[in-house]
């Protein structure tokens, strides 16, 4: 089964917030930038993740950008781990303004 295929059935278990609290999603290249987007729909449709971490992973600003726009909805979301993943300081701004916002 490919990477995506996982992450999409990821996501369909974060949605029915079946307890999961942390989920360690480091050093997966292969991640495409839809299956970003569809993890932080599901984070936006308030799952019980307390822990997030997506570091070393080829993200970039315009994933970056969908799962920061997904903090609102992750209302359980304590810990946002990006280190290494490719992001510029104007998604790290952004990620900075809703992580105090919201309490990250």
């Amino acid at each position: 089964m490919e990477i995506e295929s996982h992450l999409l059935l990821l996501a369909h278990k974060l949605n029915c917030s079946l307890g999961l609290r942390e989920l360690i999603l480091s050093h997966n290249t292969r991640i495409t930038c839809d299956g970003w987007r569809r993890l932080a729909m599901s984070l936006a449709s308030g799952s019980s993740l307390r822990t997030l971490h997506v570091d070393f992973n080829v993200i970039g600003d315009a994933c970056a950008a969908s799962l920061v726009t997904a903090l609102p909805g992750a209302t359980c979301l304590e810990t946002l781990d990006m280190e290494c993943t490719g992001i510029t300081d104007f998604s790290g701004q952004v990620d900075c303004v809703y992580g105090f916002s919201y309490g990250l």
